[in-house]
């Protein structure tokens, strides 16, 4: 995998691709100055998935989510 990495401000984003082929997204980490991170993967990408939003918990766009981390 290769990792391509953006900083703005505080915050950090790195995105990895495929090396090889295709540049198909397989993960990203979120982080911010001071320690705090978000990660996620991405697995069977291509394929399509139900999704609905958990009754339990807020769900934000990722936007906000930088605004809150950072």
């Amino acid at each position: 995998m290769r990792s391509l990495v953006e900083v703005n401000g505080p915050v950090t984003v790195r995105v990895y691709v495929s090396e090889h082929g295709r540049p198909v997204l397989r993960g990203a980490e979120y982080s911010v100055d001071g320690g705090r991170a978000v990660s996620v993967r991405f697995s069977e990408l291509g394929k399509p998935v139900a999704a609905t939003p958990p009754v339990t918990f807020p769900v934000i766009p990722s936007r906000r989510l930088l605004d809150l981390l950072g």
